[in-house]
């Protein structure tokens, strides 16, 4: 299990790996470089840490540097990543993000992306799928939690 951590720690930039001040520093630059490596580099490396991305302490972060890569021709890259949006998604919870403080404005900005992936004709019809099902669970968030009463 520590493979994916050695994979991870290889493909730190350099002034990622000056001693953290904290174990809270160390986390961020760890899970900073984690969503870097879905983007940059070796292909089996990518897909490692696509793969690992719904496991971050701070997955939804992972949304919007997923759907590029999902919306993307790789044969490998792109279900993998359309994957692990989607089981990053359905563990979405509004109210999970709000006791985290974590800014949603990422996760509203890559909600115009797996939508237009889930009308793309040319896009393989389980990668539509998958990309629907994370553009609802976003479309959710924004949703209100209680609806109004009538009185």
């Amino acid at each position: 299990m520590r493979a994916p951590l050695l994979l991870v720690c290889l493909a730190l930039p350099a002034h990622a790996q000056e001693p953290a001040r904290s174990a809270t520093e160390a986390r961020w630059r760890a899970e900073d470089a984690a969503l870097t490596t879905m983007s940059e580099g070796d292909v089996a490396v990518r897909l490692r840490a696509i793969q690992r991305a719904p496991e971050l302490e701070v997955a939804p972060l992972a949304l919007p540097v997923l759907a590029p890569i999902a919306a993307g021709d790789d044969p490998i890259l792109a279900p993998a990543a359309a994957s692990a949006a989607w089981r990053i998604a359905r563990a979405l919870d509004r109210d999970a993000l709000d006791a985290e403080e974590l800014d949603l404005a990422p996760l509203r900005d890559a909600r115009a992306a797996y939508p237009a992936l889930a009308n793309d004709e040319s896009a393989r019809p389980d990668l539509r799928q998958l990309a629907a099902f994370v553009a609802d669970a976003l479309a959710q968030l924004d949703a209100p939690a209680v609806l109004p009463t009538a009185e």
